[in-house]
């Protein structure tokens, strides 16, 4: 089931992007975004930040829950737009945004979106083409958000298949 949120959750937390799929917007000293989802959404971000944080520029943070393109697939085009926002993810994501096989793969899944929304993305390069993580995020660490408010990294196991091997 899908919850679909969007604007502010309250002071200070908004969501952004597509409803279905939003970032979350962390405002403050320091802003933080969180996920942002698909290639396709990228074109979406920039209004609405500069409407948040009145400069795209302010945005500090970008940080990444896991490397799924429906979660990570926009951040290559924020990286290209907003040049001194760092952007982070475990060790584990870091090393999947480098693989050639996990790249080509997210453009894979991300292609179809791209055509059905072409009308969203324009002429905009949405192009995921690996990312760069500029902080790895382990579990405990803490970043200063600036005016007392800290943000603390919890790990979590994330999605996980069923076993198909023979109990």
């Amino acid at each position: 089931m899908i919850i679909e949120s969007k604007g502010r959750i309250q002071d200070g937390i908004y969501a952004i992007g597509a409803a279905e799929l939003p970032g979350y917007l962390f405002t403050g000293q320091y802003p933080v975004l969180l996920d942002a989802g698909m290639t396709f959404m990228g074109p979406l971000y920039p209004a609405e930040l500069k409407n948040r944080l009145e400069d795209v520029n302010r945005l500090k943070y970008h940080f990444l829950t896991h490397s799924h393109f429906d979660h990570a697939g926009a951040s290559p085009f924020l990286k290209r737009h907003i040049p001194n926002m760092q952007t982070g993810a475990s060790s584990a994501a870091a090393e999947t945004f480098r693989k050639p096989n996990a790249i080509e793969l997210i453009r894979n899944l991300s292609r179809p979106l791209e055509e059905k929304y072409g009308d969203l993305i324009g002429n905009e390069d949405v192009t995921f083409g690996g990312l760069e993580i500029d902080l790895v995020l382990d579990g405990g660490m803490k970043i200063d958000l600036g005016a007392g408010r800290t943000c603390m990294v919890v790990t979590t196991p994330g999605h996980r298949f069923p076993s198909t091997s023979p109990r």
